[in-house]
């Protein structure tokens, strides 16, 4: 019998399994019967990638019937790539390879490993002993490592206004998850509910778009793999979990605009000129948004083909200019970034 091994015992366990495969040639004292002959049992294991990238690894062949003095080199590669080459050591009956933790171990691994399904392999040696195939392979599937520390999900990383119906979802769970269910109704209708087969931690979610003022609420269900390590599907956990955000698709409005001369010095500058050719005027605007709020101004020279000067709202900006220029123009902007209209000020 040959296997590979990973941390997790063989079953899924606080977000750990094995990727195996196991090739049995001799059944004592049954090896010629039909049913032992080439048997072949493979097993896809899943793990999440801070475990798969460890580095931990066991080779086993074990049978009454291989000579005492076999002696077994072994080489392990992942996905094509040359990982390690070991001498396994002799325990009885068995033969082991078994590779702890170590960083020189995983410095080695960390550049073949990807994220979805993994092949290892291994080529063996083991002298005289030809008794079964000297190749094994074995697949595991990596996973990205859950997104918080507790079971939940959020809305961009927690953000409380968007801008767009595009928004990502943070999955955070215990376990290992198997799919996501995301929908943008409670009670996960078939018209507003998705499932995706889960690989990573932040996935893509389109809100239900709407005109309202209430926030866009997203619901999620995690579904498990089956406690045996064959891959197969669990059950669907009977938590649900949600997020909200306010979307701001509306563009904030100015409302006011006044401007004098001032001697003071600028706090924002939209013409790099000489001190000699050059005016501050003193701006104040004032705007209105009823949803994420005004963060945020924009000066121009020319709308659409003139550099962009920023400054922030709330306050009266001192802005310098060439003597020569009797109008600029300035919108407002909101802190999901939507935009007004530019509006001209004249700055004779």
């Amino acid at each position: 019998m040959s296997y590979y091994g990973w941390p997790g015992g063989g079953s899924i366990d606080s977000g750990i399994s094995v990727g195996m495969t196991r090739q049995m040639k001799t059944f004592e004292p049954n090896k010629t019967n039909f049913a032992c002959v080439s048997y072949e049992n493979t097993m896809v294991g899943t793990v999440r990638e801070s475990v798969a990238s460890m580095g931990e690894f066991s080779w086993q062949l074990y049978g009454n019937t291989i000579p005492e003095q076999t002696e077994c080199s072994v080489d392990v590669s992942v996905n094509g790539g040359h990982w390690f080459s070991a001498d396994a050591e002799r325990f009885g009956v068995m033969w082991l390879v078994r590779k702890t933790y170590d960083a020189e171990l995983e410095d080695g691994l960390k550049p073949l490993l990807t994220r979805g399904v993994n092949e290892l392999s291994s080529q063996s040696d083991c002298a005289e002993f030809t008794d079964g195939n000297a190749s094994l392979t074995a697949t595991m599937n990596v996973l990205q490592d859950s997104y918080g520390e507790f079971g939940g999900v959020s809305i961009n990383d927690g953000d409380d206004f968007t801008n767009s119906t595009a928004v990502n979802l943070n999955l955070s769970f215990d376990g290992i998850v198997a799919q996501v269910a995301v929908s943008n109704d409670g009670g996960f209708s078939k018209s507003q509910t998705q499932i995706f087969d889960y690989k990573d931690n932040t996935i893509a979610w389109n809100l239900r778009a709407s005109t309202s003022k209430l926030p866009r609420k997203v619901y999620i269900r995690y579904r498990l793999f089956a406690d045996a390590n064959d891959s197969t599907l669990g059950r669907w956990e009977k938590q649900v979990y949600s997020d909200d955000i306010i979307l701001d698709e509306a563009a904030p409005v100015i409302t006011g605009m006044r401007v004098s001369s001032t001697t003071s010095r600028a706090t924002t500058v939209l013409d790099q000129v000489s001190k000699a050719r050059t005016k501050v005027k003193a701006i104040t605007i004032t705007a209105k948004d009823d949803r994420s709020g005004v963060a945020g101004l924009d000066f121009t020279a020319q709308p659409g083909t003139g550099k962009i000067v920023k400054a922030s709202y709330g306050s009266t900006i001192k802005l310098a200019l060439t003597n020569s220029r009797n109008t600029v123009y300035v919108r407002v902007v909101d802190a999901v970034g939507n935009t007004s209209a530019w509006k001209a000020l004249s700055t004779k």
